[in-house]
């Protein structure tokens, strides 16, 4: 369970990702930051996967010992593996998006698989673009401006993406 937050005193829990969102004392300020959910830290996968290793070496090491090394060689390719997977869950989990509304400017920033990219528009003609299936699913929110289109809230459910979206319309609407 997650937490949504626009104002200290206001907190409700999304199962999908994490929105963290800080409202200045000026009102025309906004920030608000998505992130996926990260299963585990860089220290815990670490631990696992060393606790693993140490495992299969000790099997392996035994089975090389009365004759059968191919086991090791098995061994080696499967922590080789392991270690490929835990490497992309942990590059994914540092991926995000932030929306800031400030001086004028709508930016979004995001990073996906260490790509980053940054978009700036005018917020006095950005509007918010969501399209729903026939039975309330909503996959796809997005910011477009001048043509461009910028979709936003990619690790949202469907509820989060809902609340972004209405959370936008009324951050837009008071910076026109």
């Amino acid at each position: 369970m997650h937490n949504i937050d626009y104002e200290q005193d206001f907190r409700q829990g999304y199962e999908a990702s994490l929105i963290a969102a800080a409202k200045t004392d000026l009102g025309k300020q906004f920030s608000m930051t998505t992130r996926p959910h990260a299963s585990i830290s860089k220290k815990t996968a670490l631990y696992v996967l060393s606790v693993i290793a140490l495992v299969m070496m000790v099997v392996a090491m035994c089975f090389a010992f009365i004759g059968a090394w191919p086991v090791l060689i098995y061994a080696v390719l499967v922590l080789l593996g392991l270690s490929a997977g835990f490497q992309h869950t942990l590059k994914q989990s540092q991926n995000y998006e932030k929306i800031m509304i400030k001086d004028s400017t709508l930016q979004i920033k995001s990073r996906m698989l260490a790509q980053n990219k940054e978009v700036e528009m005018n917020p006095l003609w950005a509007k918010v673009v969501m399209e729903c299936q026939s039975h309330g699913d909503c996959r796809y929110l997005a910011l477009r401006s001048h043509g461009r289109e910028t979709e936003v809230g990619r690790y949202l459910s469907t509820e989060g993406r809902f609340t972004l979206a209405t959370e936008l319309k009324r951050q837009l609407q008071k910076n026109r």
